[in-house]
């Protein structure tokens, strides 16, 4: 059985390389990759903004945002272009504090991820594209969440 975890939408597609196990009260770290509709790694920098938004079935537990807006946590751009042209094509992260995760119900935990790119045309809207339902892992029960002192 695979563990990994794909979504689409219309012109975009999210990879996860394994849907991980969140612990209640640890510390969380994501990477996800996207792909354009040609299969291939998407240029992050043809996009002026992204948005995440992590939720469980009835509730969601915030926001995520590039580039970084008050009141939402931020995410990180991993894609890189050196001598060589662009590296981890299309690769971003998030970080999830303890403080957090530790209010995490168990169950899965989804996001939903929308790019933003602004015309170029003066006056015109920006054009979105969203990625809904991305499993993004499986909350766990921890029996020492509140245990920080040991």
């Amino acid at each position: 059985m695979s563990c990994k975890a794909t979504t689409y939408c219309n012109t975009i597609s999210a990879f996860i390389d394994c849907t991980p196990k969140i612990y209640q009260g640890e510390d969380y770290y994501l990477e996800i990759q996207f792909f354009g509709e040609d299969d291939m790694p998407l240029d992050l920098s043809e996009f002026d903004g992204i948005f995440m938004c992590l939720y469980t079935d009835g509730f969601n537990y915030g926001t995520y945002q590039w580039p970084e807006a008050e009141g939402s946590g931020l995410i990180t751009i991993i894609q890189d272009e050196n001598t060589s042209g662009i590296v981890d094509e299309g690769i971003i992260s998030i970080s999830i504090p303890a403080s957090q995760t530790k209010k995490f119900l168990t169950g899965p935990m989804y996001s939903e991820i929308k790019f933003k790119k602004n015309s170029e045309v003066t006056g015109e809207d920006p054009i979105y594209r969203t990625i809904g339902c991305l499993k993004i892992g499986e909350v766990k029960k921890s029996l020492t969440r509140n245990i920080s002192d040991f």
